[in-house]
C-alpha cells in the first residue's frame, strides 16, 4: 500500500501536465504535491453541509510539504521516503540540506520526480466488480470479531434504520391512557 502514495502523487502531476486550459492555449497548469506518512483521524463533520475531513499531525505535515515544494514535483518527508525507497522504480532525490517547517522545525525532505526507466513498478491492488470477499484485502486485515455488514434495503426501499417510529406507545404511557386510543 505504501507504493500507492507515490503512484497517486505522480498520477496527479501527470494528469495536470496533460490538462489544457481552453481560454489560455499556451498556458501550462502546474501543481505542487506534498506527502507524509503516519496516523490520522478521519470523519464527516457538519450537519447542514457535511464534509469528509482528515485531522492530525500527519495531515498538517503533508500540507507543509506541499507549501514548501516546487511546481510539478512531489515533495515528501523523511518518513515517506523511508517507506518508498525500497521500491526502486521511483526517481527520488534529496532536496539538499534541511528546510525549516513551521510547527515541526528542521526537516530533511526529498523530491520524487517520476519513475526510473526500465524498473518494474509495484503491482497495486485495484478494486473491480468482484465481491469484496473475493478481493484481497488492501490492509491484509480481516473485519473485527462481531462485525456485521449493513442489511440491504427492504422491498419498500428503506433500510432498517429508516423506519418511522410510532409515538403512540410513548404518548399513552405519558398520558396514562393505556386503554384509550390516540
Amino acid at each position: 500500500i505504501n507504493a500507492e502514495y507515490g503512484e497517486a502523487a505522480l498520477a496527479l502531476i501527470q494528469g495536470t501536465s496533460k490538462f489544457k486550459v481552453r481560454h489560455k492555449p499556451g498556458y501550462q497548469l502546474q501543481i505542487r504535491v506534498g506527502i507524509h506518512s503516519g496516523p490520522c483521524c478521519a470523519g464527516v463533520v457538519g450537519k447542514l453541509m457535511p464534509r469528509y475531513c482528515l485531522f492530525g499531525d500527519t495531515i498538517n505535515t503533508a500540507s507543509r510539504m506541499e507549501s514548501n515544494g516546487q511546481a510539478m514535483k512531489v515533495h515528501m518527508s523523511q518518513c515517506t521516503y523511508d517507506l518508498l525507497k525500497d521500491y526502486e522504480c521511483y526517481n527520488i532525490s534529496e532536496r539538499g540540506g534541511t528546510i525549516d517547517v513551521k510547527g515541526k522545525g528542521a526537516m530533511k525532505t526529498y523530491f520524487c520526480e517520476g519513475f526510473q526507466d526500465g524498473k518494474k513498478r509495484p503491482q497495486l491492488v485495484k478494486s473491480g466488480s468482484d465481491p469484496p470477499e473475493s478481493r484481497p484485502s488492501v490492509t491484509g486485515r480481516h473485519p473485527p470479531k462481531g462485525f456485521k455488514p449493513l442489511k440491504s434495503p427492504d422491498e419498500d426501499g428503506r433500510g432498517p434504520g429508516d423506519r418511522k417510529r410510532s409515538s403512540e406507545p410513548l404518548l399513552k404511557k405519558l398520558n396514562g391512557l393505556e386503554d384509550s386510543t390516540v
